[in-house]
Parts: structure tokens; C-alpha cells; sequence
């Protein structure tokens, strides 16, 4: 539905001249931002541009409506925030002609923006809510940024913008265009599609989804640099991990993290602040971990292959965190290897599980 190339009609022109000269009468950071926001959401999305202003106007009136009726539990509102896109990802035929508010990654941010200051005195204005949202590097697929970290950039203004900064987005542009247009591509041409058997298929598309959605990420990384923002790290060399908890430290990181801070330390904190509850806190961890890693498999879609995956990241997780757990408590059993060579072998099944869970994820995997 998303066409690069298509040419901006009359009606865009004249939105994009109508913002061009409110931003020069802000004559600010905040309104040169949204002019440059709005700029790449008519180029982006072209005809469909009705579809980015219903899902501004809904999403940004449900905010007001949580800021304004504090006294509400915030979970109703992060439902209807959700809603649009849970209705999308299993098929909902009523809401097909709002398919853009599918779109997770800025679903996400309008629902982390709303928890973290729905409670402040001064609301978030539209201009700011619509830049942080529809931030044009990350607008399609992420990373997912914290509105305080990124308001901070905007109160900075212009001068957030610096030597070094550019210098560094230059190379992770030229890093992430590397490992998505040739590396990934390669990966692709001469290892995925030519693989023989699943072990082989099963290691060729983690390194090619690795490449391709790890250099896309650095790319955006890097343009959001270039105009003085620093956008939360996305991949950092996650098939190093030597275990779960380590593997999603450093895999899909905004993403992990946002579903830690916003899902699992919320459902944690409330189990244990139960007497009754307190006791089984082994268990209660268990089960956070199972709803994040479930959900995240949810959040890609409700095929099957998808929910498998994220039940066999849980399980993976939920082994590693109970043997850890036992092990710090002196357990006979655990007789796991230390030092170098159980660093090694924590490593070793680290990274086989987390391909034969991506390996589920893809797809491929026969009879899914």
C-alpha cells in the first residue's frame, strides 16, 4: 500500500505549504520538525495520507481523554490505544479501512507516551506528539524511542546537532547499507535460497535476518543522528549472547525492553506487592517472562508460526531463569560448567536455540 514513487497531489501540496508556513512563523526546532514530519508522511504514504490524520486524530484524543480523566484505570485507555491493532493483526474485517493504525512500532510509542505522562500537568501538544509518533527515520519499523529521551533532543533544538553526531550517523548509514543491500542480499542469493536441508536453511536465515533487519536498524540509527537525535540501539551483536535473558539484551533491544518496562516489571511489581503472592517469586518471574516473549510473538501476527516461536523464546527463557534461580540457591543438581568452558557451551545452546526459535519464526520450518 506504500508506493515511494507516487506523485503528491495538488491537496498535499497544499497541506505541505500551509505547515511549511506555520513552522516558519514557529520559527523553532518543534515546527521545522513537524514541517520535515509531514513532509516524508505525504511522500511516504501519498494517497493514503487520510489513513496517518484518523490515526493521529484517535489516538492523540484518547491521550487527552487519559490526561483529563486521571481518576480512570490507564489500561482502559491503553485498550482503545491498542485496539485498532490488535484488530488488524487478527483480521478484523470491521476496521480494514483504517489499516494504517495496524502499524505496531508507532502503536507502541503513542501507548509508552501515554503511561509516561498521562499524568503530567501540561499535557504533550499535537506538533510534539505528532513528531515523536511519526518520527520520519523510524516511522515504518522503528526502533521504539522513550518520549522523555526524546524530548530532551527537542528542547536541545538545533544545537543537538553536532560534528560528531553527523560523523557517526554517516557510518552507521554506511554500515546498515552494507549489511542490508549486499550482505543480507548475498546471505540471501547464495545461502538461503540454495540451502539443501533445514539445519543449513535454519542458520542462513538468522544470519540474513540479522543483516537485513540489523543494518535497516543502523541506517535509521544513523539518519536520526545526522539531525541530532540518538535513537535507542536496536542490535548489538546478539549471537554472542551466552544466554536468554542476555540474547534479548541485545536483540530487537527498544522492543524488548519496552515489553520489560511496560509489561513484565508492571505485572511483577503488583504480584509482589500481594503477601499471598510474594512467596513464588520464581514463579511469578516464570510467567512474566512467558506473556512478554508470548506477546511479542503475537505482536508480529497471529499465525501460527509466529505464537510458536515466541512459546519456544519463553520456554528457552523460563528453563534458563529457574536453573539460574536453583543454581545462586546452591541446588545438588545444578551441575551446569563453569569458567571458560561453561561459557562456551552457554553460548553453544544460546545460539541454537535462538536459530530454531527464529527458524519457527521465518516460516520454514516444515509443517507450520
Amino acid at each position: 500500500m506504500i508506493d515511494w514513487f507516487a506523485p503528491i497531489p495538488l491537496l498535499h501540496m497544499v497541506i505541505f505549504l500551509c505547515l511549511l508556513i506555520w513552522g516558519m512563523v514557529r520559527r523553532d526546532y518543534v515546527g521545522g520538525m513537524f514541517v520535515l514530519t509531514w513532509l516524508c508522511i505525504l511522500a511516504i504514504f501519498g494517497g493514503d495520507v487520510k489513513y496517518v490524520l484518523v490515526f493521529l486524530g484517535l489516538t492523540y484524543g484518547v491521550y487527552r481523554l487519559a490526561c483529563r480523566l486521571k481518576r480512570w484505570h490507564i489500561l482502559l485507555f491503553v485498550g482503545l490505544m491498542f485496539l485498532p491493532m490488535i484488530s488488524l493483526k487478527i483480521q478484523w474485517d470491521t476496521l480494514d479501512y483504517f489499516w494504517f493504525l495496524g502499524l505496531s512500532f508507532i502503536s507502541f510509542r503513542a501507548v509508552g507516551l501515554m503511561i509516561d505522562t498521562h499524568r503530567d500537568e501540561n499535557p504533550v501538544d499535537f506538533m510534539a506528539y505528532t513528531n515523536f509518533l511519526m518520527f520520519p527515520p523510524a516511522i515504518l519499523a522503528g526502533p521504539i524511542d522513550r518520549w522523555h529521551i526524546f524530548k530532551k533532543t527537542m528542547d536541545m533544538g538545533l544545537s543537538s546537532i553536532s560534528k560528531d553526531k553527523v560523523q557517526k550517523g554517516l557510518y552507521l548509514m554506511l554500515l546498515g547499507g552494507t549489511m542490508s543491500l549486499f550482505m543480507a542480499n548475498g546471505v540471501q542469493n547464495l545461502w538461503l535460497n540454495t540451502a539443501t536441508h533445514s539445519f543449513s536453511e535454519a542458520y542462513a536465515y538468522a544470519v540474513y535476518l540479522y543483516m537485513n533487519f540489523g543494518g535497516y536498524s543502523n541506517i535509521v540509527i544513523g539518519l536520526a543522528l545526522i539531525i541530532g537525535y540518538s535513537m535507542p540501539i536496536n542490535f548489538n551483536a546478539p549471537y554472542l549472547a551466552k544466554n536468554p535473558q542476555d540474547f534479548w539484551n541485545r536483540w530487537h533491544v527498544s522492543l524488548s525492553h519496552w515489553l520489560r518496562d511496560y509489561l513484565f516489571q508492571p505485572f511483577y511489581m503488583l504480584c509482589m506487592r500481594k503477601p499471598q503472592l510474594k512467596i513464588y517469586r520464581l514463579t511469578i518471574q516464570n510467567t512474566g517472562i512467558i506473556m512478554v516473549l508470548v506477546t511479542m510473538g503475537l505482536w508480529n501476527g497471529v499465525e501460527t508460526h509466529y505464537v510458536l516461536s515466541g512459546v519456544v523464546f519463553a520456554l528457552l527463557s523460563v528453563v534458563h531463569n529457574t536453573y539460574s534461580t536453583y543454581a545462586k540457591h546452591g541446588a545438588k543438581w545444578a551441575i551446569f560448567p563453569k569458567g571458560r568452558l561453561g561459557g562456551v557451551l552457554s553460548w553453544f545452546l544460546t545460539l541454537n536455540g535462538a536459530v530454531f526459535a527464529l527458524y519457527i519464526f521465518s516460516g520454514r520450518f516444515q509443517g507450520l
